[in-house]
């Protein structure tokens, strides 16, 4: 280890620096651990137990159609909830995701789980150009884990569902497989994906109860 010379010149000095670096690798240590802890997690657990099937994700998907009264046709909506430090994480495939549907006309809804103040909701709707941004919190919807997303064709049948990647860091993308399904959605092709089983850094809703 090369050291700057007063340090190399001084014993106690040195002692110093390697004790300091000892409490950096200790700290971060410990930051990683909290963070594994706190975040890194199974995408469903044992209350998501329905969304491991596919009825269970299609009556989720019903039912955000219709508290949310929005329009017909194929879409894709991403439940997001706000402070999240997963977020940053997944936030690059979102953008990419929306980059690609540039391409194909298909509507993108971003379902805000939790409550926000308007300057933040403003905030959101200009960080994602593209996406309809909906404050849902006071929905009362039953929200799967976040950073997710979930597809539907023209005729209201679920075809993607699953987070934006896997990992600690949300570094295992699904990407090819998410935009084969866009084409396929688009044209009434696709056979139903849940992409859910897998860990990764996920938050949960404050209002999230185990769907019906």
């Amino acid at each position: 280890m090369a050291y700057p010379t007063e340090i190399k010149q001084n014993p106690l000095k040195q002692w110093f620096f390697i004790g300091l670096l000892a409490i950096w690798l200790v700290l971060l240590a410990g930051g990683i651990i909290w963070f594994q802890k706190s975040y890194v997690r199974p995408f469903l657990q044992q209350q998501d137990i329905n969304l491991l099937k596919m009825d269970g994700v299609q009556n989720l998907y019903n039912d955000v159609q219709n508290r949310l009264q929005l329009p017909a046709g194929a879409k894709i909506i991403s439940f997001w909830q706000p402070g999240c430090i997963c977020n940053q994480f997944s936030q690059r495939h979102a953008i990419s995701l929306l980059e690609n549907l540039k391409q194909n006309p298909i509507p993108h809804y971003t379902l805000l789980t939790s409550a926000v103040s308007p300057a933040e909701l403003a905030s959101f709707r200009q960080l994602n150009p593209g996406s309809e941004v909906i404050d849902a919190s006071a929905s009362g919807l039953q929200f799967p884990p976040a950073p997710s997303l979930l597809m539907a064709d023209n005729l209201g049948q679920v075809t993607y569902f699953g987070p934006y990647g896997f990992g600690a860091f949300c570094s295992q993308d699904d990407a090819n497989a998410l935009n084969r399904q866009i084409g396929a959605t688009l044209h009434n092709q696709a056979q139903p994906f849940l992409n859910v089983v897998g860990q990764g850094c996920f938050c949960r809703s404050d209002i999230a109860k185990p769907l019906p």
